[in-house]
């Protein structure tokens, strides 16, 4: 049975993701293939998973996949020595009020796996030993299987907290990370920077504090001691799909600008359909020629400059869709499959213009959660009264030039609050929403279909 453990905190901030790459760096150092998840919808972390040498890196998200999906996910980590899986916000923190349903605690416990607490030191020395007690007994049957304490503000300190832990919660601290030992990983307006974007990155630095604070054979030995074996009902993991691949070719636009694509998304294209090409809209002079063009998110808004002055891309591109190929965007696809994006200071950058009206970019955030969205009619490959599941985290708002929404969508936690979404453009279907083919497996196998005829 492999090692598995869940790496979380109480609170964000606290330095899950450093503790994360520090342990992928470190247990990969030590000679063992790494898995490492991410709770939740996040594109970003996984980024740096894979850039830091982790083996398989996805999400594992109850919501956005379904239950079963989540397992299918998790189950594709079953060939390596360890999987990390960091959790999203605090360990308790899911989108229903009052409910621990899809927090980082909930999955833990879906999953049989043990919890890593970090915590954050700052001011505070033995009384952080309540957080711990409290964490311990809300988590019930989940074993909790440590603490690492971070942030601390010296050796004195150190001894202070762990006396404390030891002492009053009962509770082994392994290891001590000390505040403004680690360089932090640049952020921006969606998060951290994307792993493919980093120039430079401090893993190895990461890695060795985790190989000096920590014991890291006895941390994998007591995560593959305490985690619990998954019963029957666990799917196993497959790379194969019932019957053969459809004559459709797919391409997919994967470069700085848009890097936000779910492994099993295109893991999907490339098992169903006959031919998968990936392009850059920022540096290809056009184009491959494709049945479907999918456009992932990503960061439009950064690169809308080079995005704009590729106009033979542009051009060639629309050029492919007028002539009858389709398209499927989600956010920042729609973004450049709009007319153009207006950026904060008023300056505009011209787009693809295959979806009439532009995306106009604001100082605060314009939504942050799961939806649940009805179709209104029947359309394209979309069925009548079908519901997806999907994710929204965007700073930018579309106003479309006469089109009209196909569907109304309700937030999934916040009963009553309603928006109307999704647009169809001749051949292409565009949304804020990110899926997941796990939890939404009838829209996607439709889309390919449609692409194929």
């Amino acid at each position: 049975m492999t090692s598995a453990l869940v790496v979380s905190g109480l609170r964000s901030g606290v330095g899950k993701t450093t503790v994360t790459l520090g342990l992928i760096r470190a247990f990969s150092a030590a000679g063992l293939k790494v898995a490492a998840l991410k709770v939740g919808p996040d594109f970003l972390d996984p980024s740096h998973y894979r850039a830091a040498g982790a083996a398989v890196s996805r999400n594992v998200d109850p919501i956005l996949q379904g239950n079963a999906g989540m397992r299918k996910a998790f189950a594709v980590s079953a060939g390596s020595d360890i999987t990390l899986i960091e959790g999203v916000m605090g360990l308790f923190d899911g989108p229903i009020p009052g409910k621990t349903t899809a927090s980082t605690a909930d999955v833990a416990a879906r999953l049989g796996v043990p919890v890593l607490l970090v915590c954050d030191a700052r001011s505070c020395a033995q009384s952080i030993a309540a957080e711990i007690i409290g964490a311990r007994r809300l988590l019930g049957r989940t074993p909790l299987l440590g603490v690492i304490l971070n942030f601390v503000g010296s050796k004195r300190h150190a001894d202070l907290l762990t006396r404390g832990v030891h002492q009053l919660a009962k509770t082994p601290v392994l290891g001590c990370l000390f505040r403004d030992s680690l360089t932090p990983i640049p952020s921006r307006h969606l998060g951290l920077v994307s792993g493919m974007e980093m120039k430079t990155t401090p893993y190895e630095e990461y890695g060795r504090a985790l190989s000096a604070a920590v014991q890291i054979d006895r941390l994998a030995n007591a995560a593959r001691s305490l985690k619990k074996k998954i019963g029957p009902s666990a799917p196993r993991a497959s790379g194969k799909t019932n019957g053969g691949r459809l004559a459709v070719r797919v391409g997919i636009a994967r470069d700085e600008a848009f890097t936000f694509y779910y492994p099993e998304s295109l893991e999907y294209f490339q098992n169903t359909c006959e031919e998968v090409t990936f392009f850059s809209p920022l540096t290809d002079p056009a184009p491959p020629p494709a049945d479907l063009y999918y456009f992932g998110g990503g960061f439009p808004e950064i690169y809308a400059r080079r995005l704009s002055a590729n106009r033979p891309f542009r051009e060639a591109l629309r050029q492919n869709l007028q002539a009858g190929a389709k398209a499927y965007a989600e956010c920042g696809g729609l973004m450049y499959l709009s007319k153009a994006i207006i950026a904060t200071d008023g300056r505009e950058y011209p787009m693809t213009d295959h979806l009439p009206g532009s995306c106009i970019m604001h100082k605060t955030r314009q939504a942050l959660g799961y939806w649940r969205a009805k179709i209104r009619s029947k359309s394209l490959f979309l069925d009548k009264a079908e519901t997806l599941v999907g994710h929204e985290y965007h700073w930018s708002s579309y106003v479309p030039a006469g089109l009209k929404t196909i569907y109304q969508a309700e937030k999934i936690g916040a009963r009553g609050e309603l928006k109307d979404g999704g647009w169809i453009s001749q051949n292409t279907f565009a949304s804020y929403l990110h899926l997941s083919p796990l939890g939404n497996p009838g829209f996607f196998r439709r889309l390919v279909e449609w692409a194929e005829r």
